[in-house]
């Protein structure tokens, strides 16, 4: 069963995806990060390995210090809140980032640049 807390998350997933700040799929948020558009990356939990080593080192290439979030939630249920599944998503807004990173239980994009939920 999800969790208040998780249901506001992908609830916020959501109204970020239909603002128009959220990239979805591995060009699009390689891209945003290449482009320093991304404030926040987030992972599904079954998300390769590969991917999760090809993220960090393109944030660690970029120079722009990028919060990534590694979720609890998988492709399917982010495809779920989202309307296409993926297992790697940036936030292009810094207010929709904050408002995620709250949510997962950070107090700031600032904290650690890598966090699990």
């Amino acid at each position: 069963m999800i969790m208040d807390n998780d249901r506001k998350f992908l609830n916020m997933l959501g109204l970020c995806r239909k603002a128009g700040k959220l990239c979805l799929g591995h060009d699009a948020v390689m891209d945003s990060i290449a482009r320093k558009k991304a404030y926040l990356v987030l992972l599904s939990s079954d998300s390769s390995k590969r991917l999760q080593r090809e993220t960090t080192i393109t944030i660690e290439k970029s120079g722009k210090d990028i919060c990534v979030l590694f979720t609890a939630f998988t492709m399917k249920e982010i495809g779920l809140a989202v309307g296409k599944i993926s297992a790697v998503l940036a936030v292009t807004d810094k207010n929709f980032a904050s408002r995620l990173t709250e949510l997962s239980g950070r107090n700031s994009i600032n904290d650690d640049k890598i966090q699990s939920t």
